[in-house]
């Protein structure tokens, strides 16, 4: 009865030792799993990659691809997100009630403010006007600091809906004056003329290195706002020498309107420029009546990687085919009625337009994914072409591509 006892006694502590060792070794494996599970805190998040593209745009700290904060500053994998400020979610606002001023007019200048798309009332925003184009700093020059003084200043609070207003009447001396208003989290400029005749302008705000540049003037007799036929203006566009610390003239030309006070001038932009982050564009009457100036950034295409599949295939012209068929499905012996809608992204004017009279070569393939025919077609004055394209009564079976 002893070694019966003593015998199940025995058992009874291998069993209890057998099953520790079980637990230990369950523990041990999962605590390997975990350790192997753990990101290296050095490396950034997916393999260095917190996108399915390198050029990425966080919006706010809310978004889901927040997810950089391992990625350092200025490193390959995170071009745009190293120089983005996450805390500006503030938006202000200027909005006039005219840009174009007789002498001694008043002007209504009316401000919002928001913050992550709510208005913030109760702010008091720093309002600041200056005789002549003002900017108060130069990204590309921080040693830059602008010698023009206020010909006015006032500090206005923000109502219940993030508004405020002013009315201004300083306004007996022609040219230009800039608007600027600023709280510590970001600020906002805005432009008016005042003078017997206005120049309005509509063009685009970047410029390309080795592409042309467009934009177009209308002429005004501010009395009525009426054109000015046959008027003539100059414009030009200068770079900023840093050496010098000041601005040269890069392109100049005079421009005459037609009989309703319009034009359009272009200009290419040499390939040197691709080194300057900013021109700046003036444009004057002959008379001196009347100016307009304002920056020129350089082109940021190559952050559209949603469109252009990265930096690298941003420096040839892209196009999009919108492609329609009669049927999506087919029998042997009929007839594929295609149209292809051919558009053409604008990098200036950062939008799409039709690819008018120009060739497009079109490619057919076989479900065994190889060319049966190819030709080159010309779209017509809408960005259209049409195809038919007959299929043989023993034609193979599957699905057909073209490109």
């Amino acid at each position: 009865m002893n070694k019966q006892r003593k015998a199940c006694l025995f058992l009874i502590i291998i069993c209890i030792q057998y099953l520790f060792m079980g637990v230990n070794v369950v523990n041990a494996a999962y605590s390997e799993n975990l350790e192997s599970e753990q990101p290296d805190a050095t490396q950034s998040i997916n393999n260095g990659i917190s996108h399915s593209s390198p050029y990425f745009f966080p919006t706010n700290q809310s978004t889901p691809l927040m997810t950089e904060e391992y990625v350092e500053a200025q490193s390959e994998e995170s071009l745009k997100l190293a120089n983005y400020d996450y805390s500006n979610e503030y938006v202000l606002t200027i909005n006039l009630d005219k840009y174009v001023l007789t002498k001694g007019e008043t002007l209504t200048i009316n401000l919002a403010l928001s913050y992550n798309l709510n208005p913030t009332a109760g702010e008091i925003i720093k309002l600041e006007i200056y005789r002549g184009f003002y900017r108060d700093f130069r990204w590309y020059d921080l040693s830059y600091s602008d010698p023009l003084v206020p010909i006015y200043s006032t500090d206005l609070t923000t109502n219940e809906n993030g508004h405020a207003s002013l009315s201004f009447s300083s306004t007996s001396e022609t040219g230009i004056y800039t608007v600027y208003a600023y709280i510590e989290e970001c600020k906002s400029y805005k432009e008016f003329t005042v003078g017997d005749v206005g120049i309005f302008y509509k063009g685009p705000m970047y410029f390309k290195s080795d592409h042309e540049y467009a934009a177009a003037v209308h002429i005004v007799d501010t009395s009525d706002f009426t054109g000015i036929p046959y008027s003539t203006f100059n414009y030009s566009i200068s770079y900023y020498k840093y050496s010098l610390s000041s601005w040269f003239t890069l392109k100049t030309d005079q421009v005459q309107t037609d009989d309703l006070g319009y034009a359009i001038f272009n200009t290419e932009i040499p390939p040197e420029m691709n080194d300057y982050y900013a021109l700046k564009l003036t444009l004057r009457t002959s008379d001196g009546e009347a100016e307009y100036e304002t920056f020129l950034y350089r082109s940021w295409d190559c952050y559209y990687y949603a469109l252009w599949g990265g930096q690298e295939e941003t420096n040839q012209d892209k196009k999009q085919y919108v492609v329609t068929t009669d049927k999506t499905i087919y029998s042997p012996g009929d007839t594929i009625h295609l149209r292809v809608l051919v558009l053409e992204y604008s990098f200036m004017n950062e939008t799409k337009r039709a690819s008018k009279n120009n060739l497009i070569p079109l490619t057919i393939y076989n479900p065994d994914d190889l060319a049966i025919y190819w030709t080159s077609l010309m779209t017509d004055e809408y960005g259209i072409i049409t195809y038919d394209l007959p299929l043989d009564e023993d034609c193979e079976l599957g699905s057909y591509g073209w490109v």
